[in-house]
Order: C-alpha cells, then sequence, then structure tokens
C-alpha cells in the first residue's frame, strides 16, 4: 500500500496529533506491561484473569521434550528435518528484495523460525551423538530448554495467524490500493510464499513429531509477542517513516488504532486458544507419558477413550 509517511511524520492530509500519537503509546505500553505480568507473574494472576490453574509446568520439562521425537523418529532424522527447515528459511531470506522488509512482522517471526529450527536442530543432533537420554544430567532442561518450548508455541499461533491475515486482509487490500502488478511482486515471491504459507507446513510437521504441548497457561506470551511489534512499529514509523500494515498506521486510522490493538491482541489470545485444541488432535496415538504437561496428557487419553468408544 502507498506509504503515507515521510521524515517519521504524516503526509499533508494524513496528519495526527501529539496527544492523539501519545494515546497509541501509551495504551501499547499498557498491553506490554499487563502481558508482561500475566506472562511472568504467579500462577494465581492468571488464574484469576485467563482461568485455568495458571501453572506455566517448566518444572515438568525434560531435554528430551524439545530435542526428540513423540512418533519414533531418531534423533538424527529429527535433527537432519529441522536443520533442513532452518536452511531453507535462511535460503529464502539471501532472496529478498529488501532489507526493509525485516521490519515487518512476518519476516519476524520467519527469521525467528530459522532460528528455532536450528537451535532444536543442534540439540536433536546432540542427543543423537551422546546416545540415550537416560542419565538425568542429561536430561535436565534448561532455560533455553524452556524458552524453546514457549518459542514453539508461538511461532505455530503466529504462522497461523500470519497466513490467514496475509491471505484474508492483507492480499485484498494491496489489490485495492496498488493493483495486481505490485500484489504480485510484494507476496508471490519466494520469501513471501514461503513465509506465509511454508511456515505453517513446517509447524505442523514439527508439532505432529515432536514432545511439545500447547499449553493454556501460556497464552499471554503470544500477545506479548505481537504486542513487542507494535511498540516496534512506533520506532519504525519514528525513525524510518514507515508503517506497514494499515491496522497500526495511526497516520491512516488515527485514534482507531487503539481498539486495533485490543483486537490484534484478542485474536492473537483467542488464536493460541484454538491451536492448543488443535495441537492435541497431532498428538492423537502419542504416548501420554511423552508429553511434558497434564493438559496434553489428560486431552490425549480422553482422546484415546473417545476413539475406543
Amino acid at each position: 500500500m502507498a506509504n503515507v509517511t515521510e521524515g517519521g511524520q504524516c503526509l499533508e492530509g494524513f496528519e495526527v496529533t501529539f496527544a492523539e500519537q501519545a494515546t497509541c503509546v501509551v495504551v501499547g505500553l499498557g498491553l506490554v506491561l499487563c502481558f508482561a505480568v500475566l506472562s511472568f507473574g504467579s500462577a494465581e494472576t492468571r488464574a484469576r484473569y485467563l482461568g485455568g490453574d495458571g501453572q506455566l509446568m517448566f518444572e515438568r520439562l525434560q531435554a528430551s521434550h524439545v530435542s526428540l521425537s513423540s512418533r519414533g523418529c531418531s534423533p538424527m532424522a529429527m535433527a537432519g528435518l529441522r536443520l533442513s527447515m532452518a536452511g531453507y528459511i535462511f535460503f529464502t531470506l539471501t532472496r529478498m528484495r529488501s532489507v526493509e522488509l525485516f521490519g515487518t512482522f512476518t519476516i519476524w517471526s520467519w527469521v525467528l523460525l530459522g532460528f528455532y529450527f536450528g537451535i532444536t536442530g543442534f540439540l536433536s543432533l546432540q542427543k543423537a551423538c551422546r546416545g540415550a537420554d537416560a542419565e538425568s544430567s542429561n536430561n535436565r532442561a534448561t532455560s533455553l530448554h524452556r524458552f524453546l518450548w514457549v518459542m514453539f508455541q508461538v511461532m505455530v499461533v503466529v504462522a497461523l495467524f500470519i497466513d490467514l491475515i496475509v491471505w484474508l486482509v492483507l492480499i485484498p487490500l494491496e489489490y485495492t490500493f496498488s493493483g495486481w502488478d505490485k500484489m504480485v511482486a510484494l507476496y508471490f515471491n519466494l520469501t513471501s510464499v514461503s513465509a506465509h504459507n511454508i511456515n505453517f507446513v513446517f509447524l505442523v510437521i514439527e508439532t505432529y513429531l515432536n514432545r511439545m504441548t500447547v499449553l493454556r497457561a501460556h497464552a499471554p506470551f503470544i500477545v506479548l509477542y505481537g504486542s513487542m511489534y507494535i511498540v516496534f512499529s512506533w520506532f519504525q514509523f519514528w525513525i524510518w517513516s514507515r508503517f506497514w500494515y494499515i491496522f497500526l498506521d495511526w497516520c491512516i486510522l488515527g485514534l482507531i488504532i487503539v481498539p486495533c490493538y485490543f483486537a490484534l491482541a484478542g485474536a492473537l489470545y483467542g488464536a493460541f486458544i484454538a491451536i492448543s485444541k488443535c495441537a492435541v488432535r497431532l498428538k492423537k496415538g502419542v504416548d501420554p507419558e511423552l508429553l511434558p504437561t497434564e493438559e496434553g496428557i489428560l486431552a490425549s487419553q480422553e482422546l484415546a477413550e473417545a476413539e475406543a468408544s
């Protein structure tokens, strides 16, 4: 879509007042603070405001949950698959037509997904080289494993969210405002097609094969991630005079951006809850004892009982 900013200012006809910008900033920072508290605060706080027991269950996580497969794939096979996906992601980034695209939410997430597959692939390879993971010293989860568990859940939800927003909102808007040729150039090159489609395919495969679950109590992390991009978008405007998304562009929408922030937070949170239920289906047939959380174990058992009856 056409850029309506220049020099950190909205162009004539798209002015926004300092008070309107300040209101958007206060609301955005409020979202970051609120979901940072919900993400890193007490289980009681999460349970009070979001339901469930609020437990993050990090104490149940083992290194094997991150590095090994729940479907009988060898650690070496998991390493090969994950490192191949990481390699593909970083290859597509070299084909990007402009470094400015690193400022988009899509490329943010595509880069992080590359690092996720690269790191988990290395951990799987490390496990393959060490052999069985029976020794507690080799199977104890570290802060890195806990971070990767959260990262996996965030990436799954973000992939679905990005793909739906691009196909249902951004592509039609780009076609309307900029025409067919620019829309095709922007969304139908190798990097864009991969980051808006292949991302979800990769994560469906990963969810099916790995031992990690999508836990409801981790839902605040997805909103925190989205809120951090909102904050980044302000600096992108002030420094580089650019908003990539119309629903974050206060030059076009003014204070309508405020309900857009809440709508984005609600959509991300709702998508996480929906994905948590769908992820259980992808774990069908998995030995419940291979999963790190009771939520995943109970859901897997309930599915098995339903199938048996």
